[in-house]
């Protein structure tokens, strides 16, 4: 015990860390407590943040940390503080391989390896290393070739920033390969919804999560199954995509305005005064961008078919920019994860500028077209019938949005309430 404290005591020019890579809420509560009221711990109880507090207190000025921890802390808005601090007063990275999934077996976790120095140095850039897309078994070379020889590779591995970059995107997100001209997008005091996300500035409208009805079987139906009942509503529920055109599969008992729902125990209906008004709708997990989809009144959605809701700006407008290239940059720039959550889309900046461009129009004649191609998808609300036999002049089923009058030939090519 005498040794131990003798060890813990002194200062070290290096200090290495293997921690636990369990879940915050996986740590014992004996632990979380301590954590909390313990002094020398900053921030949220995490095993690899905690752990690397520790380090830093046994580390000498100037010193080095060596990591090898999930990438989360990256990207993870309850770690915005610590990584505040590591790209301003507090320290930086001498290093920082992204590595992705395969480092470690049996475990699917995507990680990142890391030398971080200790207090502020002279030189504020660092150097970031991409590996994440490269096989298991190739990613020692790839390392190994990608720091000290510049290789065939034609993918950009190796990154130099300079770490005060981090700080023009909210929450500050080690988004190391965003370039600089996409950052700077983000030096406005326009956002789409500065509230849910917790920063200062102006916002067009909200990002809103949609509703728990803690019992799906008992309160969605698809729409056919519903058809003939008017106590049903659209539904939005995120599903596979959602982009231009939701599929619309699914209606919710909306029985008395809410009533049934509203009065079962387990239901949450959260933002409930954004209910059958028009906006847009995303799908909550996929792998790349176009996710953002036209929804029109009349309907309710799901906590995973989260919603926007314009305050001003054409819903079309914005459709199309949130689907276009530049704005998938941009929400990269944030959140390289699956998983676009409100606060994410909250916290893109909106270019005002836009709105002076034909975006609406175009948009508003891709739906048509998305609409278009939905008369031969038989279960689609818009089934008219099959490719093989001639378009018939009327849907198949009864639907809230079949209401809507459409007129594909017009000049002016959009959908508008009949």
């Amino acid at each position: 015990f005498v040794r131990l404290l003798d060890i813990l005591a002194q200062d070290y020019d290096v200090a290495l860390m293997n921690p636990p890579y369990g879940s915050r809420n996986r740590m014992p509560d004996v632990v979380t407590d301590y954590i909390e009221k313990a002094d020398g711990f900053d921030y949220t109880p995490e095993f690899y943040i905690n752990f690397f507090e520790v380090c830093e207190t046994l580390s000498k000025e100037s010193g080095r940390v060596g990591m090898l921890v999930p990438r989360s802390f990256m990207f993870k808005r309850r770690f915005t503080q610590f990584r505040t601090d590591f790209v301003g007063k507090d320290g930086s990275f001498d290093f920082l391989a992204e590595y992705g999934l395969g480092i470690l077996d049996n475990a699917t976790v995507r990680t990142i390896g890391t030398v971080v120095r200790i207090d502020q140095s002279e030189d504020e850039t660092a150097d970031f290393i991409r590996l994440s897309d490269v096989r298991t078994l190739e990613k020692e070379e790839t390392f190994i070739q990608s720091v000290f020889d510049s290789g065939d590779d034609a993918v950009d591995r190796v990154y130099h920033v300079d770490i005060s970059e981090f700080q023009k995107v909210p929450w500050v997100p080690l988004s190391y390969w965003t370039p600089s001209e996409i950052r700077d997008l983000h030096d406005t005091e326009l956002k789409l919804d500065s509230s849910v996300a917790d920063i200062d500035a102006k916002s067009v409208g909200k990002a809103a999560k949609g509703m728990d009805t803690g019992d799906n079987d008992r309160f969605i139906q698809t729409h056919w199954e519903s058809e003939e009942d008017r106590n049903f509503i659209p539904y939005a529920k995120g599903g596979s995509d959602a982009w231009v055109k939701p599929e619309t599969k699914l209606t919710l008992n909306w029985h008395g305005d809410g009533r049934e729902l509203s009065r079962f125990p387990k239901s949450n209906l959260k933002n409930s005064q954004y209910y059958q008004k028009e906006g847009l709708t995303w799908t909550y997990a996929k792998e790349t961008g176009r996710r953002f989809g036209y929804f029109p009144p009349d309907g309710a959605f799901d906590g995973k078919g989260s919603m926007f809701f314009s305050d001003g700006v054409n819903p079309w407008t914005l459709m199309a920019a949130l689907n276009s290239a530049l704005y998938h940059n941009l929400f990269l720039s944030l959140t390289p994860e699956r998983d676009w959550q409100v606060g994410d889309v909250g916290r893109i900046p909106w270019i005002e500028s836009l709105e002076e461009t034909a975006l609406s129009e175009l948009a508003q004649q891709q739906y048509d077209l998305a609409l278009e191609a939905a008369f031969s998808v038989p279960t689609s609300p818009h089934y008219k019938g099959p490719d093989l036999l001639p378009t018939a002049d009327n849907f198949f089923y009864e639907h809230p949005y079949t209401d809507l009058e459409h007129d594909i030939d017009s000049q002016e090519n959009r959908i508008r309430p009949a």
